[in-house]
């Protein structure tokens, strides 16, 4: 097919660019000719002299070959083969297969500050009364963007958003705890075409959080779980109460109540802290003034559903 080409010749280097960097961009012209007006244009792309993408450019080996256009001179066997090159190409061994490529991602760098009832070492943030007192702090978020072209969208692609990661999962060489990860938007592009091949160019974005992004705070309100006395003498089953004799035996039971304090009793208006058990908690404080927290109980609530992030394609 390449004896079809009869003539070519540069025509002219049409131009070049340098840009503040290191940038540098040119265009060669060249002029062919065909056998025939039959002749496919198709055979130029093939002609041992035209160049190919990827191909060096001769006085920039820097440069590489990123565009080849034809196009026919009127209704001639004439054409003019527009050779771009350019030193700004990210991918210089670009997998011609947009399928084969690996997923690009993206991470960066998010920290916002947030409200906390928690100090640097976990502890709950009190005041002289030992009221929880609001704080702030900066949460080192990252924000995870994942590029990956697909044959055709998976079958999970709706179903994992918004969900968090079930398991421990390795992202670039990092590895991120459970719960740490949400997704938190997926792109769904249309169909598109590369060197042949038809893909879809899926994204997906990740919000991480170290905290977890589970719903962690202490267990506190207005009711308690209290053991009581019922007020009432035991007296065994089948036992005529008039046979008994009336003792200390009481029936002790746990029931769901109002906090009150002082006295006469009043209810609190304000939410107080509860043990593992419910049971409302007094805090005391030692010799040194400060309270004993050991009793506190942490709520974690998993709202998110979860998911096996392994099937996601992060490579």
């Amino acid at each position: 097919m390449a004896n079809s080409v009869i003539s070519w010749e540069l025509a002219f280097e049409d131009s070049y660019e340098f840009k503040e960097g290191p940038s540098r961009n040119y265009t060669e012209v060249y002029a062919c000719s065909l056998a025939s007006v039959a002749v496919d244009s198709t055979v130029i792309r093939s002609y041992p002299k035209c160049p190919d993408l990827g191909d060096k450019h001769k006085r920039d080996t820097a440069a590489l070959c990123n565009h080849v256009t034809v196009r026919r001179v009127d209704d001639t066997a004439d054409f003019d083969v527009t050779v771009k090159y350019s030193t700004n190409i990210q991918h210089k061994d670009r997998e011609p297969n947009p399928l084969n490529r690996a997923a690009v991602i993206d991470i960066v760098s998010s920290p916002e500050q947030v409200p906390t009832f928690f100090d640097g070492e976990g502890n709950p943030r009190l005041n002289t009364a030992g009221d929880l007192v609001v704080g702030y702090r900066r949460i080192p978020f990252l924000d995870i963007t994942v590029k990956k072209n697909v044959a055709q969208y998976p079958d999970w692609m709706w179903d994992y958003d918004g969900t968090v990661n079930k398991y421990p999962i390795t992202i670039r060489d990092r590895e991120f705890d459970k719960r740490t990860l949400r997704i938190e938007g997926i792109g769904s592009p249309d169909l598109d075409y590369e060197n042949g091949y038809e893909f879809y160019a899926l994204t997906f974005r990740i919000r991480f959080d170290p905290r977890t992004h589970d719903d962690i705070r202490y267990s506190m309100g207005f009711n308690e779980i209290a053991t009581i006395d019922t007020g009432q003498t035991y007296i065994p089953p089948g036992i005529d109460p008039a046979d008994v004799t009336i003792s200390n035996s009481k029936v002790y039971e746990k029931v769901k109540r109002r906090i009150t304090t002082g006295n006469p009793a009043e209810y609190v208006t304000d939410k107080a802290f509860l043990d593992k058990d419910g049971a409302l908690i007094e805090l005391k404080t030692d010799r040194k003034g400060r309270f004993d927290v050991s009793r506190l109980h942490l709520l974690r609530f998993t709202d998110d559903i979860q998911t096996d992030f392994s099937e996601l394609p992060f490579k």
